[in-house]
Order: structure tokens, then C-alpha cells, then sequence
């Protein structure tokens, strides 16, 4: 089986459910929005977290995709960056009894964390993220401000390119998905644009498939773009055809988002290995 190395931000995720929106007026966090903030302010949204009841999880993009990849049975390893302090010894456990081997650089800043706040009927997500010892890329501004370097990355370099609406928007500049999708699919051998709970949107070459979303009764979309890309990764490694890699993708983001954070629990893995089975024995694999 092929191996997998993932690259990102070492983060711990700080999940709360939150009973109204006076804890995001207070600190100046519009609801749905991502904000980074510095690490007075950070301290500061955690303590008044505290009292809430919050779940601590290992997080960061890369290390969420890589974790579900280990759990398929890949082997799969993962370089970041933490602080030599308790959410660091943290992320490095978590990672380790998924069975990813880490290899963390230590900072004399303290490790980052994400501070998820989950409100609303609909689960709307705001993010308050402290970086510390962590570098983000992830952040469509961040390829806004980036652009001519990322084309160039993507065109010499990358393989498969995984976005939301929102970063195609700014990596092409243009407002519909498929129009995205094709540009980018340009640039690269494999292009995917994921719609939210709409689906997504797969292209290689001249094929072009639109997946549906797989039914799920949705809590917390955290982690959900992450888990896409790994069972579509997973299946790609396989050598599985380009709408199976998708389905698989559909069906792992299904899991996580019917729970709150990024780790699905025994259940769930247990239906979704055994759907992506199915999925798999339909496509005459």
C-alpha cells in the first residue's frame, strides 16, 4: 500500500457548543468567521471557554486528513511544529495512538490551537485561532495575496487540488464552482471544488462527475473538508475510478460532521468502512 506524509499546522482544536452569541460579542467574533488572534486574546476566549464545558482535540488540516488516513490502514506520518507545553504533549499523543508517525519540531512559543465555537440549529462554525508555534496557509486571503506563487506551486508541482468555494473563488477569480473546477483542473491532473452540504465537484482530463452529499444528520461541519480529502486519497492510492475516490470522500465527511469535532467515533468508522465497501463492489473493483 502506498504511504502518505502530511505537512501542516500542528493545532488543537477547542470545541464548544455555545447556549447564545454573548460570548462571540464579547470578544468581537462575527458568527461564521475565522479570526486569528494574538495570544493574550486567545487566553483570554479560553478561560471564559473553560466554564462551558469544551473537548479537546488534536487538529489542524493536514493532521486531520492524515489521522483518518492511518485509521484505513495507510501508512501515514505527519511534520509539524508545537510548543514544549501540555496541548503540545497533547497533539503529539493523539496523533501517536492513531498510529501516525510524527516527527514535531518544538518552538519556544506555545502551541497552537483553533477555538471552535458550534451555535445555531444549523451548527454554524466561528473560529478563533491562535497560532503559536504553527504557520497557516489555509485561508483564502492568504491565497488572495499569494496568487501568481500558488499557480506556479500548482502548475510545476501538485498532482491534486482540493478547494471549497470560497478559495477557488480567490485561486481563479472566478464565482462558479464547475467554471472553478475547470480552471483549475488546467493546472493539475485531478480537481476537485467541494459545495458544502451541497456535494462536490470532481475532474481528471475530460471526465467531470458531480458527487452528491451522503445523507447525514449534521451537528458540527468541523473537519469535514479534511476527511474528504483522505477517503478520497485513500481510494486514489487504490487506483479506484475518480467518481469511487469522490463517494468515499462523501462518505467519511458524512461521519464527521454528525459529531462534534474532527474524530469519528467506533460506530460510525465501523458503517463507513463497510459503505465504502459497498460503494467499492458497485464500481466492479
Amino acid at each position: 500500500m502506498k504511504s502518505i506524509l502530511g505537512i501542516g499546522n500542528a493545532l488543537t482544536d477547542i470545541l464548544a457548543v455555545l447556549p447564545d452569541d454573548s460570548l462571540l460579542n464579547t470578544f468581537h467574533l462575527p458568527k461564521g468567521s475565522m479570526q486569528h488572534v494574538d495570544h493574550e486574546t486567545g487566553d483570554g476566549i479560553w478561560a471564559a471557554l473553560k466554564p462551558l464545558g469544551v473537548k479537546y482535540v488534536a487538529g489542524g488540516s493536514a493532521a486531520n486528513t492524515i489521522t483518518c488516513t492511518a485509521i484505513f490502514g495507510m501508512p501515514s506520518g505527519f511534520i509539524g511544529k508545537i510548543g514544549n507545553d501540555e496541548l503540545g504533549l497533547l497533539f503529539k499523543s493523539d496523533q501517536e495512538q492513531y498510529g501516525v508517525q510524527t516527527r514535531l519540531l518544538t518552538s519556544e512559543h506555545a502551541s497552537g490551537r483553533s477555538m471552535v465555537f458550534v451555535s445555531g440549529g444549523n451548527a454554524e462554525r466561528t473560529f478563533a485561532v491562535y497560532l503559536g508555534a504553527a504557520l497557516d496557509m489555509a485561508s483564502y486571503n492568504v491565497v488572495e495575496s499569494n496568487l501568481a506563487f500558488l499557480h506556479d506551486i500548482v502548475e510545476k508541482y501538485v498532482d491534486i487540488v482540493f478547494a471549497n468555494e470560497t478559495e477557488a473563488r480567490a485561486f481563479t477569480g472566478l464565482s462558479d464552482p464547475q467554471a472553478s473546477l475547470g480552471e483549475i483542473s488546467r493546472l493539475c491532473r485531478t480537481a476537485i471544488v467541494k459545495v458544502g452540504k451541497d456535494g462536490s465537484w470532481v475532474k481528471r482530463g475530460d471526465e467531470v462527475h458531480f458527487i452528491a452529499p451522503w445523507p447525514a444528520a449534521t451537528v458540527d461541519a468541523t473537519g469535514a473538508g479534511d476527511t474528504y480529502a483522505a477517503g478520497f486519497l485513500y481510494a486514489d492510492s487504490l487506483g479506484l475510478p475518480l467518481k469511487t475516490c469522490g463517494e468515499i470522500g462523501s462518505i467519511i465527511a458524512a461521519k464527521v460532521v454528525e459529531v462534534v469535532g474532527t474524530k469519528i467515533d467506533i460506530p460510525r468508522w465501523r458503517l463507513a468502512k463497510q459503505e465504502i465497501r459497498d460503494v467499492i463492489a458497485a464500481a466492479g473493483r
